[in-house]
């Protein structure tokens, strides 16, 4: 989708509506690789989360994180 200032990659999951940040690898070799290694961890990471919280009206909340309203 896009990068960072300081170059990360932003990858958007367009069904999910989720964003991903990848840290860019020293040399562009490697950016494959970096990117595979990216999404099986985010795979992992989702699926711990959805046993972890709830959903609330569709929206996967975390109570215990502080509330900003403006």
């Amino acid at each position: 989708m896009d990068c960072t200032p300081t170059g990360d990659l932003i990858l958007a999951h367009r069904t999910q509506h989720l964003l991903l940040r990848v840290p860019s690898p020293t040399s562009l070799d490697d950016l494959g690789h970096t990117v595979q290694q990216s999404l099986r961890a985010y795979t992992k990471e989702r699926t711990a989360l959805k046993k972890q919280w709830q959903p609330v009206n569709w929206h996967w909340v975390d109570n215990a994180a502080p509330v900003h309203r403006l």
